[in-house]
């Protein structure tokens, strides 16, 4: 695979001398955030190696790593997902990564989602077979173009303009032979079980299983 990062915009000298945080929280410098360009955007959520911004053409996300094998992984199956319309698209000549101090940075400029399966289900009425069926096949094609996700739950599952999409591949990996079916560990976050979720297309009682879990 070829990287063709766009960093024209991010001035590694701008970028503060490490990673700088808050407990387990991932807290992004203003002056990397001023680099970035999201220093007036508003902050979404954060974990503990990336942050989430909110900006006016969509949403941006800042992962920081020692290992940039693994940054650009994450950028890599992002696109691949966003590609096949299994996750949001991203923005490829609004992305990119900076290495400072041994340090390296993942910007991913995407598309917004309107609202996590967290959300939805707190303020709506949900009408199972119809969203089970939705969720269950973006994972079938996830793994069908061998990915494995590794961290599905509600808060990385969201909508837009009624579709729902797969989001959040920091911890996805690529896989041969159909193993995120086979391998429980690669279906998702283990407390929500989702390999009820792949093993059969058509069966009302994996996706009663599925309803059980995440809802």
């Amino acid at each position: 695979m070829n990287y063709n990062f766009n960093s024209n915009s991010i001035k590694s000298s701008n970028w503060s001398t490490s990673n700088s945080s808050k407990g387990n929280r991932f807290n992004l410098p203003n002056a990397i955030k001023r680099s970035l360009g999201i220093n007036n955007s508003q902050y979404l959520n954060s974990g503990k190696f990336g942050a989430v911004y909110n900006t006016d053409d969509g949403v941006v996300k800042v992962t920081s790593s020692k290992n940039l094998e693994v940054l650009a992984l994450e950028y890599d199956i992002s696109l691949v997902a966003g590609e096949n319309r299994i996750g949001p698209r991203i923005i490829k000549s609004k992305s990119g990564f900076v290495e400072h101090n041994g340090i390296h940075y993942l910007k991913l400029h995407m598309e917004k989602m309107n609202t996590t399966l967290m959300n939805y289900k707190k303020q709506n009425n949900v009408n199972g077979s119809s969203l089970y069926r939705q969720i269950s096949q973006k994972v079938r094609e996830l793994h069908e173009i061998g990915i494995c996700h590794n961290d599905l739950h509600v808060k990385n599952i969201m909508s837009k303009n009624g579709n729902w999409y797969l989001i959040d591949f920091g911890k996805a990996t690529y896989s041969e032979n159909n193993a995120c079916s086979k391998d429980v560990s690669k279906l998702g976050t283990l407390e929500y079980d989702l390999s009820k979720l792949v093993k059969s297309k058509n069966s009302n009682k994996n996706l009663n299983g599925l309803k059980q879990r995440l809802f």
